[in-house]
């Protein structure tokens, strides 16, 4: 077969169907781009698609929709496309290609609203616009940009799109903007307090959540734009590789014929990562240096998720390795929150993570001394108190009662919640726990919700462990609550004052040891303010 001719061919297919897409095809144009060699051809697709995006504007979501169906089943052509449409924006900003730049930014917006980009690289575009080089033209760009992704970057990045905005309301204040531009963020600041609603086009939305493959791009990185794909180049292998392709081609293919029988369940193998023990401690290494050698959190998170790209580490593996590393400090260090708030706020993704990463360290909390499990602790209180992580996904995972928790897992629970109170003050928590959405889904430690006779000894014993730690004032709900329970026949004499009486955990066996506490019986020192409680050995764990 002559390979020349096969890659005209191949070129002039490509280009027409590209050319052809639009909101109604999307999903048959990549049909009939899998039935030519997109493999080969990636570098003629990614450039078509490129150059469309920049004379048809318009179309900048139906190109996006276009690149994610061909991610989805062969990720190399959305790992191309993504490095060439920030290598692009970064050239035309050097040019200061004014109408081009708005475009490409467009599209990019777009390839993250499908998942086929991390929001990192546009976080980076927007903070080199606000803060580094500030012009009317870059507030400009940065609020066109945030105008057509706020909703987005709110749900999976609220942290960080907060810092951007923060930014440019600082502009307003101090002044120095063309009275345009200061309509502009008015404007932008406006459209967020609507709070508009993350859609993409239910036309255009066409990939499954577990078929996304999403690439990230570092804009302080060299992208390789692989222009060599965009030429002919002989190949010796040809005919192997052609018949390589025809065999992914009848699985997609295949694969889009039984998308349309929902019925039949494909089953895809587990994929397992196996790390040794040395491995893992190698990893940890890494991420331990590469924390203490940062300037900022920023600085760290940046080269975090760089080390993660180049070490190939999964999420999970990522913020188990941070937790741990926060867990080794002698004292609890905020840096460490901060990080975890910033990497939290990235996407809802890792969000999950983190979420998934505080109930196994809760559900394993027997493992870690004292001083581990105060930083942990301290650690999950800020993510909680800084509104990343849902208090119903995390304290909703607790059981706070006798059979239900050990002495590690209360003095988790007591750092966590100290820490809160010192981040949000006791009134804010109390709110937090008292409010409607969150009140049913925190039943485990605080029994206020669907609650009868035989919930007694549960609300006793949660009230016992506030009031031992100091935050009796948390307790005044279910105090109520137990106060308007029937009493459980056969116990009218002797349980209705109970829980004023000392905890009922506070024979438990210690978790740790405290040098202060002596065999003769005298008082030893109190969480609480009432001088009739003694407090649980666990709870006084130092600190």
């Amino acid at each position: 077969m002559d390979q020349r001719k096969s890659w005209l061919q191949l070129r002039r297919t490509i280009g027409k169907h590209v050319a052809r897409a639009n909101k109604s095809n999307v999903k048959h144009v990549s049909i009939k781009l899998f039935e030519t060699n997109v493999v080969r051809g990636r570098g003629i697709l990614a450039r078509a698609i490129l150059a469309n995006v920049l004379t048809e504007p318009d179309k900048h979501a139906v190109f996006a929709s276009l690149v994610a169906v061909l991610n989805s089943k062969v990720p190399q052509i959305g790992e191309l496309v993504a490095a060439r449409t920030v290598a692009l924006w970064k050239y035309l900003y050097m040019k200061n290609d004014c109408t081009r730049i708005f475009r490409v930014l467009l599209f990019l917006c777009e390839l993250i609203k499908q998942k086929v980009v991390e929001d990192v690289v546009l976080l980076q575009i927007l903070q080199l616009l606000v803060e580094e080089s500030v012009t009317d033209d870059s507030v400009h760009l940065a609020s066109f940009a945030l105008e057509n992704i706020s909703a987005y970057l709110d749900k999976n990045a609220k942290t960080s799109a907060n810092s951007i905005y923060d930014q440019l309301r600082n502009m307003l204040q101090e002044g120095g903007l063309s009275e345009k531009r200061r309509n502009d963020i008015q404007y932008l600041l406006e459209h967020r307090r609507n709070r508009p609603k993350y859609l993409i086009d239910p036309e255009l939305d066409l990939v499954e959540g577990t078929d996304n493959a999403t690439h990230y791009v570092d804009l302080t990185d060299l992208q390789e734009p692989g222009t060599d794909l965009n030429y002919f180049q002989e190949d010796p292998e040809f005919e192997v590789a052609e018949a390589t392709y025809s065999q992914l081609q009848r699985q997609i293919l295949a694969e889009e014929v039984r998308q349309e029988r929902p019925s039949e369940k494909v089953e895809h193998p587990q994929k397992t990562t196996d790390m040794t023990d040395k491995t893992l401690l190698q990893h940890q290494k890494t991420i331990y240096l590469t924390v203490m050698s940062s300037m900022s959190a920023d600085e760290a998170v940046h080269k975090l998720l760089r080390v993660r790209q180049k070490q190939k580490l999964e999420q999970a593996v990522l913020v188990d390795m941070i937790v741990k590393c926060c867990a080794q400090e002698k004292t609890y260090s905020k840096y460490f929150g901060v990080i975890g708030e910033k990497m939290s706020g990235m996407s809802q993704e890792w969000n999950n993570t983190f979420t998934n990463e505080f109930q196994q360290k809760y559900d394993t909390c027997y493992q870690y001394e004292g001083s581990q499990l105060r930083n942990m602790g301290k650690f999950f209180g800020h993510l909680i108190a800084s509104d990343n992580l849902r208090p119903q996904e995390t304290l909703g995972h607790v059981e706070l009662t006798e059979t239900g928790t050990n002495s590690a897992s209360r003095v988790f629970i007591k750092f966590l919640f100290q820490e809160l109170v010192e981040e949000m003050g006791v009134n804010e928590v109390k709110r937090l726990i008292q409010d409607p959405e969150v009140k049913p889904t925190l039943r485990g430690m605080f029994p206020v919700v669907s609650v009868d006779e035989s919930d007694q000894a549960h609300i006793m014993f949660s009230i016992n462990y506030f009031t031992a730690i100091g935050l009796g004032v948390l307790t005044e709900e279910m105090r109520q609550v137990l106060k308007n329970l029937p009493e459980p026949r056969g116990r009218r004499s002797s349980s209705s004052g109970s829980y004023s009486d000392s905890a009922s955990y506070s024979r438990s066996e210690s978790y740790s040891r405290s040098p202060s506490r002596s065999r003769s019986g005298s008082r030893s020192r109190s969480w609480s303010r009432s001088p009739s409680r003694t407090p649980s050995r666990e709870v006084e764990s130092k600190e």
